[in-house]
């Protein structure tokens, strides 16, 4: 089976996975499954042009920003698409996600009628106008969005909050070729330890970058609450550097003597932090799956999450997001009965990661390539 992946950007090499890990981890697990070939079509980055990421082989077509020299690199793709597909034919394209890499394949899947399957990632289908998230705030990624929603063979969400959002956006109108599979997270790396600090600080961990859509106000706004209860109650944010900057927002908001701000924490390195942590703590106002909440589950934490992403199948503890008084009830909630809660989350992580692995995941896009491509024979 011949996979062809379609996407804005990829790992530049098989150490730096640039935050994407389920991306990565999936492409991993696709091309070292027997009877696949998979070939990755990066529009945008990394720079160099052709590279192998584990037995997949990757293209890149990056001409820097700016319309012109994206739609450069979107004819380089296409080009370079149709020289290997008439030589060696693809049986299905993969594209992450619906906006400019779902565009494109689209754009293939219809000149060369191979099926196409789309994920839906991102804020594709959301417009939060009060930060500038989304791009249903941009005419230009609404119309890439539609035209692969509705030219795709199936369309894939990976959690039952993104699916509802999916519901919401078309009316149902894609319903017949919608299909639910939860990105993967791996089970070999993410996995309970007994690593412990010995003193009596409750640490909680929050992963994420510093982007609005995080929401570090209401998470920091929540951890002054909770701190006027359990005065050791320490906070460790990491993520990629964004436009918030967390210790003067941790000053602003008069925690800082229980905030410590990481900045980025290689990927090899996560296991560790996450299983010296007590809690897990996301306050997102928007995911479309969120692995970290996956991965602190398989490590077996607590985990006190906003509605977003994977978070309702994962945890009890759900609240709402934007509001800061719930984040702080629910942190509070577990810590009144952190040992139980510990102890029930680290009795779950098996279960997790049992039937939310990479290799599960997998597994259920190969059989769903198998369908579509029996439909177009």
């Amino acid at each position: 089976m011949r996979i062809a992946v379609i996407t804005t950007g990829f790992a530049p090499d098989e150490k730096q996975i640039r935050g994407d890990a389920a991306f990565s981890n999936f492409i991993k697990e696709l091309s070292d499954k027997p009877g696949t070939e998979v070939e990755v079509f990066a529009l945008y980055y990394p720079e160099k042009k052709l590279y192998s990421f584990h037995k997949a082989r990757v293209f890149s077509f990056g001409h820097g920003r700016g319309r012109i020299r994206k739609v450069i690199s979107w004819r380089e793709c296409m080009w370079k698409f149709d020289e290997i597909n008439t030589i060696n034919r693809f049986d299905i394209i993969h594209s992450f996600w619906l906006g400019e890499s779902g565009y494109v394949a689209s754009l293939l899947s219809k000149r060369h009628r191979i099926p196409l399957v789309s994920v839906v990632c991102g804020g594709e289908l959301v417009g939060l106008k009060n930060i500038a998230y989304g791009s249903q705030l941009k005419y230009f990624q609404r119309y890439f969005a539609e035209y692969t929603l509705r030219n795709s063979s199936a369309v894939v969400t990976a959690c039952e909050y993104m699916n509802d959002i999916l519901i919401r956006h078309s009316g149902g109108k894609y319903g017949d070729k919608s299909r639910l599979i939860p990105f993967g997270a791996d089970e070999q790396m993410f996995m309970p330890s007994d690593i412990r600090i010995s003193d009596n600080v409750i640490r909680l961990i929050n992963v994420a970058n510093t982007f609005p859509v995080k929401s570090h106000i209401d998470l920091f706004k929540a951890i002054k609450l909770v701190t006027e209860k359990y005065e050791s109650v320490r906070l460790v944010c990491t993520g990629a550097y964004g436009p918030v900057k967390l210790q003067e927002l941790a000053a602003k908001t008069g925690i800082e003597k229980h905030f410590e701000y990481r900045g980025w924490t290689e990927y090899e390195e996560l296991p560790c932090l996450l299983n010296s942590s007590d809690i897990f703590v996301l306050s997102s106002l928007h995911e479309a799956f969120n692995m970290s909440v996956l991965e602190a589950a398989f490590c077996g934490l607590p985990v006190v999450s906003t509605d977003v992403g994977i978070a309702r199948d994962i945890t009890p503890h759900i609240v709402k997001a934007g509001d800061y008084k719930s984040i702080a009830s629910g942190i509070i909630r577990v810590i009144e009965n952190l040992e139980t809660e510990k102890l029930n989350a680290r009795n779950k992580s098996e279960y997790f990661r049992k039937i939310f692995s990479v290799r599960c995941s997998v597994e259920k896009y190969v059989k769903l390539y198998e369908e579509l491509i029996c439909k177009n024979y």
